[in-house]
């Protein structure tokens, strides 16, 4: 992250700024999306139960 950018001003006191804080900030941010995401997923039944509502496999008649 570049140390003069805006971002390197409001995100950049909190994770740093020079070499590797780029991928940091994207971690930080797929984090973050990864726990919204799964937050929204919850509240559809359908697929919170999923596991319940699919037969489970039959093996193969050998």
């Amino acid at each position: 992250m570049n140390q003069d950018s805006i971002v390197a001003k409001s995100i950049g006191r909190v994770i740093g700024t020079g070499p590797g804080r780029g991928i940091g900030l994207m971690f930080v941010c797929m984090g973050l999306l990864t726990i919204f995401v799964t937050s929204v997923a919850y509240f559809f039944p359908r697929l919170r139960y999923l596991e319940y509502e699919l037969p489970d496999a039959i093996p193969d008649a050998e």
